[in-house]
């Protein structure tokens, strides 16, 4: 019967240390983005909308763009994302297709396609510290 016992409480512990582990490994995971969607619109064209957001990849502050296509049917653009507070980074130009009412949003493992690193660290008048530009192709 104590065998019994000994061994239902060391399951009780294994169980226990397992959680408590699974915990501090989510609790100190770098997170991979922490985006408090508070979006700042940048341009307007043709029913196309680019908004900016600060975020943070990791431990590094970065600029994150949304394309919104507000029209009902699919729209090709060009858009040029610049980070206006640090000259070492060129303009970067891409080219998408949007369909109808579709949003894209950058991410931390798309670097360079609709997200810039954000080296000034500034979180607020996000309008005078990135800019988009867009042009819809025929």
């Amino acid at each position: 019967m104590k065998k019994s016992g000994f061994f239902t409480k060391m399951r009780v512990l294994q169980a226990m240390l397992v959680t408590a582990t699974m915990l501090l490994v989510m609790a100190f995971a770098p997170s991979q983005t922490t985006a408090d969607e508070e979006w700042t619109l940048l341009a307007s064209e043709s029913g196309v909308n680019a908004y900016v957001t600060a975020d943070v990849c990791g431990k590094n502050a970065m600029y994150v763009f949304k394309l919104e296509n507000t029209t009902n049917k699919s729209v090709s653009l060009s858009y040029t994302l610049t980070a206006s507070t640090d000259p070492t980074f060129p303009p970067i130009t891409k080219e998408t297709v949007l369909q109808p009412n579709q949003s894209v949003i950058g991410s931390c493992d798309a670097m360079w396609q609709l997200a810039l690193p954000n080296s000034s660290g500034k979180t607020t008048e996000l309008q005078n510290l990135a800019t988009v530009s867009l042009r819809i192709n025929p």
